[in-house]
C-alpha cells in the first residue's frame, strides 16, 4: 500500500511539471522579437554586465527563431492579420463559414 501511495505522489508531481512546462512554453509562444527581448532583459539579473545580458539575449533568440517560437512581423499580410485581431498564420477570411446546400 505504501509503495502505491508514493508511485500516486510520483506521478502527480510529473504531472503537475508537465502542465508547469506546459504553462510557461504557452507564455512564451507567439512573441515579436522585440517582447522577447524585453522579457529576457527583466529575467535576467541586473548585476550582469549590459554585453553579457545582450550576447545571452541574442544566444537565446536566435534559437527561438530557429524553432519557430518567435513571430516574425515583416510579412505585411502576417501585420495585416494580427492587427485585425488574428493568428499570424490565420488568413483575413478564415472566420467566415460558408454553408452550401
Amino acid at each position: 500500500m505504501k509503495r502505491l501511495i508514493v508511485i500516486a505522489l510520483a506521478i502527480g508531481l510529473v504531472v503537475l511539471q508537465a502542465k508547469k512546462q506546459a504553462r510557461t512554453k504557452a507564455e512564451w509562444q507567439g512573441l515579436t522579437e522585440e517582447q522577447m527581448r524585453e522579457r529576457l532583459g527583466d529575467r535576467l539579473p541586473s548585476k550582469m554586465p549590459d554585453e553579457a545580458k545582450a550576447a545571452v539575449t541574442d544566444t537565446i533568440v536566435d534559437k527561438m527563431r530557429d524553432k519557430g517560437v518567435i513571430i516574425d512581423l515583416t510579412d505585411d499580410a502576417v501585420a495585416a492579420a494580427t492587427a485585425a485581431g488574428k493568428a499570424p498564420g490565420e488568413a483575413p477570411g478564415d472566420d467566415e463559414v460558408s454553408v452550401s446546400e
